[in-house]
């Protein structure tokens, strides 16, 4: 029987990393709702047509846009968390904590290393990139 090689990952990535993963989830869903509602009101419009109902025909149209546009919104949220992020200073910590040597490098080697600073950009320039996609649409 083979022995698993353990990788450490600090509590913080994980969290970021199951974060991103429910929002991704979240996201999915909502697209897959957007679509249905835009095929439920295609359908609505169709029966709306063969009986003439305009009413109805205006509704489902409005219904069937609305649902298109947002899975079009959707798609553009979705970024699949691929891989955790751990942080230089995290990989550090582990090493003053007396974590084996293998076990930080086997970690290092699993995982997208960056700094503190870097993640705080990251989420600086996203939520810089989600105002301006507001103030485009606006």
């Amino acid at each position: 029987m083979k022995m698993r090689e353990h990788v450490v990952l600090p509590l913080e990535s994980a969290l970021r990393l199951r974060d991103a993963a429910i929002r991704y989830g979240i996201l999915k869903a909502g697209q897959w709702v957007s679509l249905a509602i835009a095929v439920a009101a295609a359908i609505v419009g169709t029966a709306a047509m063969q009986f003439e109902w305009p009413a109805v025909l205006w509704g489902a149209t409005a219904a069937c846009l609305i649902g298109f546009g947002g899975a079009y919104w959707v798609s553009r949220q979705l970024e699949y968390p691929h891989f955790p992020r751990v942080a230089e200073e995290e990989l550090e910590e582990m090493r003053e904590i007396g974590i084996p040597a293998a076990v930080v490098k086997r970690t290092e080697c699993s995982v997208l290393v960056g700094s503190l600073a870097e993640l705080d950009a990251m989420k600086m320039s996203g939520e810089i990139i989600a105002r301006l996609r507001r103030r485009s649409a606006k």
